[in-house]
């Protein structure tokens, strides 16, 4: 180590002296001119060194700042290298295939099957291990969206037309292309999908504002604004298990859980918090966000039941914000962040399980990940999660060292194939 370095690391420990020492009791010493007793300071300094240090502090105020930038820099690299290192270890618990080698050329959803499900343009991608890939053709619309993808390969997505107005519909090899409708209005967008081939999501009314909505081939379109008995009107849906129980927002920032046997109940947050639920499981656990205005911060939580959660991220500062994007039967959470950065912000994807804590990718890979078919590639970006299934394999996107992105399926790897 330089002796520059040593010297300047020897300035800044006086002034940390200085913060420990203050919190110390004085002490007195007899006063050789006097009977009486003489505060001498803290008791861990000398009766000159207060001004011995201020002198030095004085004179060597451009090492003291580059010692500081030294430091936090080292404290940057430390803590950079302890999350690359849980990352790689996050990353061999998988095998990656790369689905744009396999043609893939769009994936958003994930079913259990291990169904990877996308649309181009006009174009529905369907891609499974055992029967490759298949394309159907969307008849109607200029491009379409896909919202939803359950286990019996049903899919629930939207095509937009020449009027930039958007349209639900549903989709499965027996009945082909299902036009959903709307509540009266020029558009509606599905949101999820469940086994049951139930759909939620949002649709606009005559009177132009949007309210959600409840589908199903039997039943047609179902405003939930208006059918629900609430005392506060439901303003969105975000997701719904297999059971038909439904994570809904009520205005003002309730979140709640709905179905038909227990109706609304209320999420539980301190005391004057917002609640935001986003995803629901087979057993019930609700994923979310309390915000906490007065105190500027947002958590990101686990309900066990409506009336229990645990804090699993904590985010502050203005424009920061965390948003789950799933959550499986294992209790696995996949989700984004949107953090502050130099001279941009940037989203950072995480993973969260009991087993494995809070996983949250930087910035930068750079790493070659294991591969199980494709070709090894080196990724250039952090990948970023999109989907997750009861299994635990994780669909993404990823910006390879080449310049193109791609798609891959995470697959767990066994603890046979582990050893």
């Amino acid at each position: 180590m330089p002796s520059t370095l040593i010297h300047t690391l020897t300035l800044i420990y006086s002034p940390v002296k200085i913060i420990v020492c203050l919190h110390l009791p004085v002490r007195q010493r007899p006063n050789d001119t006097s009977q009486g007793l003489e505060i001498a300071g803290p008791s861990c300094f000398g009766y000159n060194e207060l001004a011995m240090l201020a002198e030095r502090i004085k004179k060597h105020k451009l090492a003291i700042a580059v010692g500081v930038i030294v430091a936090a820099m080292l404290l940057v690299v430390i803590a950079d290298s302890a999350r690359r290192r849980r990352t790689e270890a996050f990353l061999r618990r998988y095998e990656i295939t790369d689905l744009t080698a396999l043609g893939v050329k769009h994936a958003s959803k994930l079913n259990d099957l291990g169904q990877v499900a996308g649309c181009v343009g006009r174009h529905l991608y369907i891609w499974d291990k055992a029967n490759g890939l298949k394309t159907v053709r969307i008849p109607l619309g200029i491009r379409c969206y896909i919202s939803g993808m359950n286990n019996n390969g049903q899919v629930a997505g939207q095509f937009e037309d020449a009027n930039s107005n958007r349209h639900a519909f549903f989709w499965d090899t027996e009945h082909d292309m299902v036009v959903l409708g709307t509540l009266g209005g020029n558009n509606s967008s599905p949101i999820a999908l469940n086994d049951n081939g139930q759909v939620i999501g949002t649709s606009e009314t005559t009177g132009g504002s949007f309210h959600p909505f409840l589908w199903h081939r039997t039943t047609g379109m179902i405003d939930l604004s208006t059918s629900i008995n609430s005392p506060i009107p439901l303003i969105a849906a975000y997701d719904l298990n297999n059971a038909g129980k439904m994570v809904c927002v009520m205005r003002r920032g309730f979140g709640c859980i709905w179905d038909k046997q227990d109706g609304l109940v209320p999420l539980a947050a301190p005391k004057g918090g917002i609640t935001l639920a986003y995803n629901i499981n087979d057993a019930g656990a609700v994923v979310g966000v309390i915000g906490e205005p007065n105190k500027k911060k947002s958590n990101l939580v686990l309900w066990t039941d409506p009336n229990h959660w645990r804090e699993i991220r904590t985010i502050t500062g203005k424009g920061k914000y965390c948003v789950p994007t799933a959550l499986n039967n294992r209790g696995q959470i996949i989700g984004q962040e949107r953090v502050k950065g130099i001279l941009s912000d940037r989203l950072r994807s995480f993973f969260w399980s009991q087993e494995t804590g809070l996983i949250v990718f930087g910035d930068r890979l750079n790493l070659a990940l294991p591969w199980k078919s494709g070709p090894s590639l080196t990724m250039s970006q952090d990948l970023q999660f999109i989907a997750i299934n009861n299994q635990g394999q994780i669909l993404c996107i990823g910006d390879a060292a080449d310049g193109q992105r791609h798609f891959l399926l995470m697959n767990p790897v066994t603890d046979a194939k582990k050893q």
